[in-house]
């Protein structure tokens, strides 16, 4: 690509203080075996080593946007605004994109339109990696929508998206902060077809500095707002049925009570409209884990 000519994708890669890792986390999309992007670094106000960091990068089709410090969603809004192309990809400064990445899920997309945003597995790594389980990601539009009705399960970093879609839903916002990610999917699910690629094409740092550690505890109220908005737009809920069906989807199977899991498969369910063998697989699952745990607790007690 030329430094004039229209990219195919735009990278967001915000970053604040990040001298540890920004170096790597750029190698890596200069490492992408697609080649027809541009980077944009929003440098958010650092006062490390960063900036100079990022001036060794001579390749014409990194771009670095210097902004004072003003948090994330200011600096996504930012760099997806200076994007020059219809499709947005995410990166956080302090993860890796593998080679294949943007090449698989530029494949997944250019020939669909009806797709409006594709995420990829991906793998952990870092001090927290070990704590953290491995999770089925969703790869059909059902299953998605249930579990954006009690989680997250799309990693940020991991994305590509339509611009198009991305400004139709009002992109992030600053009053969805801490869940800005969830919120926007679960905006982008309305507007077209979302597609999971299985492949783990990201790997996904966990730390105490990042910033999903850090503000872990502040993400709680705005992440259950989330959900719950969720559970009354895909499920039909009034808004007492969406929090007893969020109560009910966000406990471990085991704990939930057969009543309140019978009342979701019969009452809830059906109003989904989205319907999968990825998510009547899943809801197989959980509810014989759940038979099992409660009867591993009677012979526990006997």
């Amino acid at each position: 690509m030329s430094a004039t000519a229209t990219p195919a994708i735009s990278i967001v890669l915000p970053v604040w203080n990040g001298e540890r890792h920004v170096a790597e986390a750029v190698s890596s999309i200069l490492a992408q075996d697609f080649t027809d992007w541009e980077l944009i670094v929003v440098d958010d106000g650092s006062i490390d080593a960063t900036p100079a960091i990022l001036r060794r990068f001579k390749d014409h089709r990194v771009r670095v946007l210097t902004m004072p410090h003003r948090g994330l969603v200011p600096a996504l809004r930012e760099g997806v605004a200076h994007a020059r192309a219809g499709w947005i990809a995410r990166q956080d400064a302090d993860d890796l994109s593998g080679p294949a990445r943007l090449a698989a899920q530029w494949a997944g997309v250019r020939h669909r339109p009806e797709v409006v945003l594709c995420h990829t597995g991906c793998e952990f790594m870092g001090s927290g990696a070990n704590h953290v389980q491995g999770a089925h990601l969703p790869q059909t539009m059902a299953l998605l929508a249930v579990k954006l009705c009690f989680s997250c399960p799309i990693v940020h970093s991991s994305v590509l998206f339509r611009k198009s879609a991305y400004d139709e839903c009002g992109g992030y916002c600053e009053a969805e902060r801490h869940a800005e990610d969830y919120a926007l999917w679960s905006r982008m699910v309305a507007t077209g077809t979302v597609l999971g690629l299985g492949r783990r094409l990201l790997a996904h740092r966990l730390h105490a500095e990042s910033m999903s550690v850090r503000q872990a505890a502040l993400r709680v109220p705005y992440s259950e707002s989330v959900s719950l908005r969720n559970c009354r737009d895909f499920l039909g809920l009034d808004e007492a049925g969406a929090r007893r069906a969020f109560a009910v989807l966000r406990q471990p199977p085991g704990e939930r009570e057969w009543s309140e899991w019978r009342w979701f498969l019969s009452f809830c369910l059906p109003r989904l409209r989205w319907r999968s063998a990825e998510l009547c697989s899943w809801l197989l699952a959980q509810t014989l884990r759940q038979m099992f745990r409660q009867r591993s607790r009677r012979t526990d007690v006997a």
